[in-house]
């Protein structure tokens, strides 16, 4: 190896023809040095890792280099070697992040006003510009739009909506883009051979895929991969270095799933997970995975960045497997919700059989009975017994309900368009899925209010021909609700949800009423939730007088 040094600071591009993956800025920023006609701010944004500092010291050097060929530095000069020492007087790196507030601003504005001492040109740097304050934003306005002549101001971000559009509609701005799997692998290569390590070619595909298109990204991970493993670097030794699994064992579980085999398929996720697998990596790689089947399942391959015996593997795999399987399967992988730590298989483990089981729904090829994990509300039994208590209680009785032997009590789902029944049959099946239907309502995203929450206070529900009434002990949940359903979308959120469970007809329209609480008080058999737990087994073994407060 040759000398030692970090990765990233020790291969940062020196020239604009060495800036990989942003040709058209770095030909457009060239093209102004050549000309002569460079602008006084410059806001550079894009992801972490792009090269916008680099560029930012190159463009430094070349507005000042006395050297120049065809827009790129000399790197020989005086004001070049000092640029890349890190010691140039007229060069002022500001990271402001830390140093955000208007009195630092108020102390470039003052500075700016003197010379440059060794250089043509006096260039700041405002790192992690969008961290300023606003104040600070305001003070640093007038000597962007104004600077002196020797002064050059250059603006970095990963976040330019955040930023004031008064201070970018002062700025030239130029977008770094993600640099590509292709030319990241090439620049990784060219460093191992640098450096005299031999590296596996899978190695650097796995990198560049980790790194999301940042290449600072890419040659940190490289250079503590070949300091923990040294020369040769395997495959092996990466994935075990950043908790991966290998893409082999990563297409065979996806194989499972995608065949419907929920044993095979938890045996091997859990293997994984005991050998040290990352859980949150393995997740991504599942995602690419499926992706990558997607787009040959859709005649994409050449979007694929693998090689082709990897991509006549998966051609293979997926060659009986429906488009919607894919896409299911895909669709409940990628819809965890990792966070920074998933220590357990349990998320994965419910995405693969949701997975299973929407996809033998819609293909209706898989004789897999499992009980469905993405819609608790279309599970047909009740496994353990159930303690009712409705939240909250009417004012005038409070009701403790206790209910038991119900491990095999089957709720019937009758579908809408075949459920007629008599009417009396309706209202009673109604009320005995009550409590499921608030339950469902109370996930369903509100435009203002919760159904299901306003709901656990309607104390009296029928159906009277094709319409809902509904009987609300306090009137400010009737009015609340009453305003939701105002809303079409909810409305056809509370109609569809209660056709989809009680497997009653539609229910054209809702009517809402106050309940009298004193003359009109209910007897606790009439209210719904407590029919709907007598009717499954219960009893009333307390009835209580609430005392006046």
């Amino acid at each position: 190896m040759t000398s030692s040094g970090v990765f990233y600071r020790k291969w940062r591009p020196q020239t604009f023809n060495d800036l990989v993956g942003q040709e058209p800025i770095s030909r457009a920023i060239r093209q102004a040095i050549i000309t002569g006609n460079v602008s006084h701010a410059y806001l550079f944004c894009g992801p972490r890792g792009t090269g916008k500092t680099s560029t930012a010291r190159i463009f430094t050097k070349a507005v000042n280099c006395v050297n120049t060929t065809e827009g790129n530095p000399c790197n020989n000069c005086t004001i070049c070697i000092s640029v890349n020492e890190g010691n140039a007087i007229d060069l002022l790196e500001l990271d402001t992040a830390s140093n955000r507030g208007i009195d630092e601003i108020k102390s470039i504005r003052d500075k700016a006003n003197y010379a440059a001492l060794e250089s043509r040109y006096k260039v700041y740097v405002l790192d992690e510009a969008h961290m300023l304050t606003r104040e600070a934003s305001n003070a640093l306005l007038k000597t962007l739009e104004e600077p002196p002549a020797h002064v050059i101001f250059i603006l970095a971000t990963t976040e330019p909506h955040r930023l004031t559009n008064t201070i970018i509609s002062r700025c030239q701005r130029f977008d770094f883009r993600r640099i590509s799997t292709k030319i990241m692998v090439e620049r990784l290569r060219k460093i191992a051979a640098a450096e005299n390590v031999s590296v596996d070619e899978a190695v650097f595909d796995a990198i560049t895929r980790q790194s999301t298109g940042s290449l600072r990204d890419a040659e940190t991970l490289l250079e503590q991969a070949i300091t923990s493993f040294g020369s040769p670097l395997t495959i092996q030794d990466v994935n075990m270095l950043l908790g991966l699994a290998a893409d082999e064992r990563v297409r065979d579980l996806i194989g499972h799933i995608l065949a419907g085999n929920v044993t095979n398929s938890f045996k091997l996720l859990n293997q994984l997970s005991t050998e040290g697998t990352d859980l949150v990596q393995l997740q991504r790689q599942m995602v690419d995975e499926l992706r990558d089947m997607l787009l040959i399942k859709f005649g994409g391959s050449e979007l694929v960045v693998q090689p082709s015996e990897i991509v006549e593997k998966q051609s293979h795999m997926i060659m009986n497997i429906e488009q919607e399987t894919i896409l299911v399967t895909l669709r409940a992988i990628g819809q965890i919700n990792s966070r920074m730590d998933m220590p357990s298989t349990l998320p994965l483990e419910l995405a693969i059989l949701s997975s299973i089981q929407n996809s033998s729904t819609n293909n209706s090829s898989d004789n897999l009975e499992v009980d469905s994990v993405s819609n608790p509300l279309k599970r047909s039994t009740v496994e353990t017994p159930v303690r009712l208590n409705p939240n909250p209680e009417p004012k005038n009785e409070s009701l403790a309900i206790e209910i038991a032997n119900t491990s095999n009590t089957n709720y019937k789902n009758t579908d809408s368009g075949t459920s007629q029944g008599n009417p009396r049959e309706r209202d009673s099946t109604l009320k005995e899925e009550w409590p499921r239907i608030i339950k469902a309502l109370s996930r369903i995203k509100a435009r203002r209010f919760n159904m299901g929450a306003l709901l656990r206070d309607c104390w009296e529900v029928d159906l009277d021909g094709e319409t809902l009434r509904l009987g609300f002990s306090h009137k400010s949940h009737m009015e609340r609700f009453m305003d939701e359903i105002d809303n079409p979308e909810s409305k056809r959120g509370l109609i569809s949800t209660i056709c989809d469970i009680a497997g009653t007809n539609l229910p054209v329209d809702v009517s809402c009423y106050l309940l009298n609480r004193e003359g009109d008080a209910k007897k606790p058999k009439d209210n719904a939730l407590v029919q709907a737990a007598i009717n499954l087994g219960g009893n009333i073994v307390e009835e209580r007088e609430e005392l006046p407060q």
